[in-house]
């Protein structure tokens, strides 16, 4: 079963998501105004949180932190976690066979299958590109 990074990513968030109702969760680390204004084709446009993008800023560092100190905290209390963390170890292990090089000829759909853990692909004729086999 091959699985893109962009699902992996989604399941594992709407279900962090779906378990997160009730927990609880600490304030987060403050992070002041330190306002900066561009002007975009004659349009004045205010960040006040453009500090936070400089990462040789010890202020910035520290914010991190304490976000990530915050974050970790949060997630290791979730009832589901362990569960959850099956789940990616299982989807991220899984392995399912790629082909490439398909020709149709005479009926029959002939590709190269690549199936770990095998190291060298393997040509196959298939009678339809939903044959499995």
């Amino acid at each position: 079963m091959r699985i893109s990074l962009r699902t992996l990513v989604a399941i594992v968030l709407l279900t962090v998501a779906a378990q997160a109702q009730g927990a609880s969760i600490s304030k987060p680390p403050d992070a002041p105004k330190r306002p900066v204004t561009d002007e975009y084709q004659g349009v004045k446009v205010t960040d006040d949180y453009r500090w936070l993008e400089n990462w040789d800023d010890p202020a910035t560092k520290q914010w991190s932190a304490a976000e990530n100190a915050r974050t970790r905290e949060y997630l290791d209390h979730l009832p589901a976690r362990p569960a959850i963390k099956e789940q990616i170890r299982q989807l991220i292990s899984a392995s399912s066979a790629s082909y490439y090089g398909l020709q149709f000829r005479a009926g029959i759909l002939f590709a190269m299958k690549y199936q770990p853990p095998q190291q060298q692909p393997t040509l196959v004729a298939l009678h339809s590109p939903d044959d499995p086999s």
